[in-house]
């Protein structure tokens, strides 16, 4: 009953935007009831929509110990890992390592289907770095260098996959 009214506030905390104090009041609930696959589900939900993925990951895995196949804990599992891979495949490009971020976002666009982000990242780079086919005009916009494994031209990008 006590997690309920915590639960109850962190979702008040949740509504005028203070996720320090929803993760907080989350946080209470997990010490009022640690064998409650639900309270634990919630915070997942929060830290993930705060960015802390791996907060987010290790809620929804003890939900998942403690109520072992359920479909809505294991998919959201797939959601946080997807969030996660795109935030890895962020700043793997942003490193030059094309091939790799694009090889995250495959993964992301696999375990969450529905992640917006990631579909549009890998859709981006794709339309960046990999549009070149033999026998095309060269692009202008596009270094030859960079290509990547994933190009249709089957050249080696410059990160040497």
């Amino acid at each position: 009953m006590a997690a309920k009214r915590l639960i109850q506030a962190a979702y008040a905390y949740l509504y005028i935007g203070d996720f320090a104090e929803a993760k907080a009041a989350f946080e209470r609930a997990i010490q009022a009831e640690p064998n409650n696959p639900h309270v634990y589900f919630c915070a997942s939900v929060t830290a993930h929509r705060s960015g802390d993925y791996a907060s987010a990951k290790a809620y929804i895995q003890k939900a998942m110990k403690l109520s072992p196949g359920v479909p809505l804990y294991e998919s959201y599992y797939d959601a946080i890992c997807a969030s996660s891979a795109v935030e890895e495949a962020k700043w793997r490009y942003v490193e030059g390592y094309v091939s790799e971020a694009i090889s995250l976002l495959k993964e992301a666009t696999r375990q969450d289907p529905l992640n917006e982000d990631a579909q549009n990242m890998l859709a981006e780079l794709i339309a960046l770095h990999c549009s070149w086919r033999e026998g095309d005009a060269p692009r202008e916009d596009i270094d030859e260098s960079k290509h990547s494994s994933y190009c249709s031209c089957g050249c080696k990008g410059k990160d040497g996959s």
